[in-house]
């Protein structure tokens, strides 16, 4: 969590626009659990009196929630200056900086490393968000209409923390592998270019 601390002065100028972000998760996510509701409300509704105009007004319900919903997610996406500021760092660094790491790795933190820590400052936070809330908020609706049937359907999560933890790991190792391997690729890329004129004199094209 210390590394996450770093990110939150490119917060603070779109405080406003995430707070909006995040109140149209719950929104949103409030509109996509009303969909199946009436859905359900509507196939009770067909038990008791089968007309056309309470299917027209059910199918209207559940279209127009279906709007709102993909409404509400459209305008909850934020993005950072973090690509800026990392470009402007670059600039002020002195020259014996660039002596010492080699230009494939500082490609690779300006392009893959800065989209990473972008998906966690952004897209990350909005999926969290919305896991969470969506996971409550049909939790208790699922309570609502049925106690029993809920703790039932609840059993196969009592695994999830724990395939959480073992996947996670696996995945963040890896991903951590890639990243180095971005990086070695951009060094490469970057050196067989710089120095595409002696490679064609000495014919190691093939080779290369």
């Amino acid at each position: 969590m210390k590394s996450l601390r770093a990110l939150i002065p490119y917060f603070k100028p779109y405080r406003r626009g995430i707070l909006t972000g995040l109140v149209l998760v719950v929104v949103g996510n409030l509109f996509t659990l009303l969909g199946p509701y009436l859905l359900k409300a509507a196939i009770d509704a067909l038990e008791a009196q089968l007309s056309s105009a309470l299917i027209v007004r059910y199918a209207f319900l559940i279209v127009l929630v279906a709007i709102l919903a993909g409404i509400s997610r459209y305008y909850m996406r934020e993005e950072t200056d973090l690509r800026n500021d990392l470009f402007g760092h670059l600039l002020r660094l002195p020259a014996q900086f660039y002596d010492s790491w080699r230009t494939g790795d500082l490609m690779s933190r300006a392009t893959n490393d800065v989209l990473a820590v972008r998906m966690v400052a952004g897209p990350a936070i909005m999926y969290a968000v919305n896991t969470a809330t969506v996971s409550t908020l049909a939790l208790v609706l699922m309570i609502w209409i049925d106690p029993v049937l809920t703790l039932l359907a609840m059993i196969p999560l009592a695994i999830l923390p724990a395939a959480v933890f073992l996947f996670g790991r696996q995945i963040h190792d890896r991903f951590e592998k890639i990243q180095s391997q971005f990086a070695e690729l951009s060094n490469y890329s970057q050196e067989f270019l710089s120095s595409i004129r002696i490679v064609k004199a000495y014919t190691q094209e093939e080779a290369q």
